[in-house]
């Protein structure tokens, strides 16, 4: 969890919160920056505590289930409160039923295999690469451990790349133009920075620099309350003209920096519901045709910005993608800087 400005015994101080499996770290200090540095601080401590696992004897590997006791407790250590859910899940729903019995050293990759192939007659190829996912860590980590001497060969799933929908230029405007007027801002800042639904319901005015005409990523509010951005890095996202002079009008005179930008009708974080309400009326309203989600705009502005040519490296860096990887499913429309050079071989 980001810092965050509080009072304690009268005073205003900044406390950096981290959540440590059942317990949660905190630490007060005066400055902003101080408190940063604390929640470093703290973090580290995790990483250095989420060391002190259990020491297995590789002369016997325990089963599944006894090992996902260590495991699960150092993904609640190691990762965000909803990966963290996710892997229980996937341990409760899938692994454990097909694996749990077995000594981690008899999951081979035939097994796996068998498994992958059981799962893809009922659930999408994406959801059963990231059971196998889940699987291929704790082998890794059970070797690391010395519960095991060797992992076993594992494939991703094959799937094929989902396509994306976004909003044409034209469509954008209409679209904009069409959102009921207590939420024109916040789609405008949406569509023109590609932050996460989670990232927007989280943004203090404390991230805004209009001065500097950006926007710093610190955190986000999700399902699960508030989180580190999805990269777990903070970044800074660039701000387009309208969206800059929008964010103006709307900053009030005297702004708290916790002060969200964007709160619901108690101040606290919008809803999801909200939200989505806001896109169907805005979508209905421009005759899309089909709902635009705040995710859909997200690939918007990563899809505009790609057809106008900026960078793929920068896009990567304003999106928070950890990889280039993700960020190449925009590049099919990336204008062709290579077709001037078409010609050079041919007769002059």
């Amino acid at each position: 969890m980001a810092v965050q400005k509080v009072t304690r015994r009268g005073k205003a101080v900044w406390r950096a919160r981290v959540r440590l499996g059942k317990r949660t770290l905190t630490a007060y200090r005066k400055l902003r920056r101080e408190a940063e540095d604390a929640e470093a601080e703290l973090r580290e401590r995790i990483k250095r505590e989420a060391g002190a696992v259990k020491v297995w004897s590789t002369g016997k590997s325990p089963t599944l289930s006894k090992f996902a006791e260590e495991f699960l407790a150092y993904s609640d250590r190691e990762n965000g409160r909803a990966e963290a859910r996710s892997k229980r899940q996937h341990y409760r729903d899938h692994l454990l039923p097909a694996f749990g019995d077995l000594r981690l050293d008899a999951i081979d990759t035939a097994r796996i295999d068998a498994f992958k192939a059981e799962k893809l007659a009922t659930l999408a190829p994406a959801t059963v690469d990231r059971l196998v996912a889940t699987l291929r860590r704790s082998l890794v980590l059970a070797q690391e451990w010395g519960a095991l001497d060797v992992v076993p060969k594992i494939k991703a799933v094959r799937q094929r790349r989902p396509e994306f929908d976004y909003l044409t230029f034209d469509e954008c405007a209409a679209f904009l133009e069409a959102a009921p007027p207590q939420w024109r801002t916040f789609l405008l800042v949406a569509v023109r920075t590609g932050l996460r639904q989670g990232e927007l319901r989280g943004l203090q005015w404390g991230d805004v620099d209009l001065a500097g005409r950006r926007i710093r990523v610190a955190r986000a509010f999700t399902q699960t309350g508030w989180e580190s951005p999805k990269s777990g890095k903070g970044r800074t996202v660039d701000l387009a003209t309208d969206a800059l002079e929008a964010l103006r009008e709307l900053r009030p005179t005297k702004a708290s920096r916790t002060a969200l930008v964007f709160p619901g009708p108690s101040g606290k974080p919008l809803d999801e519901k909200a939200i989505y309400n806001a896109c169907a009326a805005a979508s209905a309203g421009a005759g899309l045709g089909r709902v635009v989600s705040a995710h859909k705009l997200r690939h918007t502005f990563a899809s505009h910005h790609a057809m106008r040519g900026t960078p793929l490296a920068v896009l990567q860096a304003w999106l928070g993608h950890a990889s280039i990887s993700t960020t190449m499913r925009y590049a099919h429309l990336c204008p062709s800087a290579a077709a001037q050079f078409a010609d050079n071989v041919a007769p002059r």
